[in-house]
């Protein structure tokens, strides 16, 4: 008998071995109701649920240390079940959900579950060499270690829009724009120049979709031209039409627009793009590390 199995299951023994399936549950993140998944070849209610089959998912071995680490996890395969849409791991829909991972003997799932993991998937990318979706995951443990408290930077730490930035988005948005030629999965033009029609204006920003089969997914993107209007994204987009209608949303560079020597500094957004730095969140004048270590000098 495997260890530290719930006295629950221990009648199941009698006959010396398990019929073990893996069950995933994920929930949280941006995620309406939780998700169920099983690694068995057919449906496994218990829970007031239903565990559906995903032939196509695998997971790693999972190590666990002594103190408490939970080690690497990895989920691997193709998603073969329509819970789980390519638009949603896109839109960030999975970001940060909470997966549940145990063991069950799949004649009794009721009986009770083996070796419950639970960690959260972190940022799902997509990898455009691998033509793949990937997830970092962090046990619990993971998530206690995480730095809590303010941070000195040079660059502003608050996000655009955000209660601490104040800046009014709706002054910054593009207005209503059609997509005139689908380019690539990363790439658009608009049958309209946007407002502020500036090449790199849209840089870092985020395109809202209004109609469609997207509407209301928000996706970031990496660049804008003026020229073509042209946008690029920085992450893959499938499902819009050219029927769509858009709103592009100005970026940040997170930069003051005051050098360190209290010179100006034109690239910088805060002051320059928002006229905003009263309420920038870094600290522009903080000494770079050449400051920091540097020695007394004789010759001075």
């Amino acid at each position: 008998m495997p260890d530290n199995v719930p006295n629950s299951m221990r009648p199941l023994s009698v006959r010396g071995t398990f019929h073990f399936a893996r069950c995933w549950k994920i929930s949280e993140g941006e995620l309406s109701s939780p998700k169920y998944f099983t690694d068995h070849d057919v449906p496994l209610v218990f829970d007031n649920a239903t565990w559906i089959p995903n032939d196509g998912l695998g997971a790693s071995a999972i190590a666990t240390g002594l103190n408490q680490d939970a080690g690497s996890v990895e989920l691997r395969g193709v998603i073969s079940s329509s819970e789980i849409t390519e638009a949603d791991l896109r839109a960030g829909v999975y970001n940060n959900a909470l997966v549940e991972e145990f063991l069950v003997d799949a004649r009794f799932p009721w009986a009770g579950k083996y070796r419950t993991n639970r960690y959260r998937m972190g940022q799902i990318s997509w990898n455009e060499k691998k033509k793949t979706f990937e997830a970092d995951s962090q046990s619990v443990v993971d998530q206690l270690r995480k730095n809590v408290g303010g941070r000195y930077s040079r660059r502003c730490r608050w996000t655009l829009g955000d209660n601490d930035c104040g800046v009014n988005l709706v002054s910054f948005q593009s207005g209503l724009m059609g997509i005139l030629t689908i380019v690539d999965d990363f790439t658009i033009t608009t049958t309209a120049p946007p407002s502020n029609d500036v090449t790199g204006y849209y840089d870092d920003g985020s395109m809202v979709v209004g109609t469609g089969d997207l509407a209301g997914k928000s996706f970031p993107i990496k660049s804008y031209d003026s020229d073509t209007n042209t946008f690029k994204f920085q992450i893959p987009v499938v499902g819009w039409a050219v029927s769509d209608v858009l709103v592009a949303q100005a970026g940040c560079n997170h930069r003051s627009g005051v050098a360190i020597d209290g010179t100006a500094d034109t690239e910088g957004h805060c002051k320059n793009k928002f006229s905003n730095l009263a309420n920038f969140g870094g600290f522009p004048f903080l000494p770079t590390d050449d400051k920091l270590f540097s020695t007394p000098d004789s010759k001075s």
